[in-house]
């Protein structure tokens, strides 16, 4: 009796062993327990910090990589047909040539833009505003005088021209006007080709501006609801500031608001700026260089304007925008429309 006892004792020790053990492939210094875990789940945001707005409303995926800016006709008879310029996070808009102006609006998320037009040919001031923000830089036809050289100087060798190398970008569009006012693109086009090059922002260029927090604007006294800033004795932009939405919308030489032709909508601006320079005539007596070194200028926003000054020097720089007594300007949180006009040409605040 006692050795079966013994037996049993024997074999229920092994057992217990047995249970106790590891299995194959476990970590035998892990615990096992039934009470859930407490710690806090962290969601990354699929947003971050847009540098040409101040905004949280750029996709992550374009975190560090390079904005696209775009040629547009701004011809009188193609205004009207002017398409993405609302939607574009900065623009620019100086003289070209016999009088008239053109612009270069810039996206830092060129996916989630649609239709864009109309595109014209790329000029000498816009390839330095260009190459400052390091962006890709979209036009068609160039000047082979002065634009090309340029270009080819700042190592600006992945351009996409319409009119050449990224032809298959284009479209032309019936819009009732002559074939040089109908070319259009769009977002997903450029998309494509812009992944085939560099798209890594270059350090410079990251924070080309300061800005406000977004439920922080700041406000001046100096009351501007309406202004007018001229180009040259033909060409006028306006400026009507819109309680509701708090912004500029921007209209003709009689202040006409310009509509979208492909959203039906206005165009709206957080904040202006009209920076102040030399514009002269190239060797040809015809192209016009917008002199890029520095100056003084007006920012308005929120319906009142202060004065300021810029500065840019090299070709590879970004704008510097300060106050007048040199400290960094910080700018509402929002989109932007920076006018170089000639020091001849004050700008009418009504």
């Amino acid at each position: 009796m006692q050795l079966h006892l013994k037996k049993l004792f024997t074999l229920m020790l092994a057992a217990v062993m047995l249970l106790a053990m590891p299995s194959c492939g476990a970590d035998s210094g892990a615990t096992v327990s039934s009470v859930p875990s407490t710690q806090p789940t962290t969601t990354l945001s699929p947003y971050v910090t847009n540098p040409l707005t101040g905004i949280d409303d750029l996709s992550s995926a374009y975190y560090g990589k390079r904005p696209v800016a775009v040629m547009i006709n701004n011809i009188k008879t193609a205004q009207a047909v002017q398409t993405a310029v609302g939607d574009a996070d900065l623009v620019f808009e100086t003289l070209v040539e016999g009088g008239i102006t053109r612009l270069m609006a810039v996206y830092s998320d060129i996916s989630k833009i649609g239709q864009i037009g109309t595109i014209r040919s790329s000029r000498y001031s816009f390839i330095e505003l260009a190459c400052g923000l390091d962006a890709r830089y979209v036009y068609c036809g160039t000047d082979e005088q002065f634009a090309l050289p340029l270009m080819q100087s700042l190592e600006m060798n992945d351009t996409l021209d319409l009119d050449n190398n990224a032809s298959a970008l284009g479209v032309r569009v019936q819009n009732g006007l002559d074939y040089e006012h109908t070319l259009y693109t769009d977002g997903e086009k450029i998309l494509d080709a812009y992944n085939d090059g560099r798209t890594e922002l270059k350090d410079r260029a990251k924070n080309p501006f300061s800005f406000n927090p977004v439920d922080a604007p700041v406000s001046y006294e100096q009351a501007a609801t309406d202004f007018k800033v001229r180009f040259s004795g033909s060409y006028s932009t306006t400026f009507t500031y819109e309680n509701d939405s708090g912004s500029y919308l921007r209209g003709n030489s009689n202040g006409t608001p310009f509509v979208d032709l492909h959203s039906g909508k206005y165009e709206r601006f957080q904040n202006v700026l009209v920076l102040y320079t030399d514009i002269y005539s190239l060797a040809d007596d015809y192209h016009m260089k917008s002199e890029l070194t520095s100056g003084s200028g007006v920012y308005f926003t929120g319906g009142g304007y202060t004065q300021i000054k810029w500065s840019k020097g090299d070709s590879t720089a970004p704008l510097k925008l300060t106050d007048t007594q040199g400290n960094v300007l910080k700018l509402n949180a929002g989109n932007s429309y920076i006018c170089i006009t000639d020091t001849e040409y004050p700008v009418s605040i009504q």
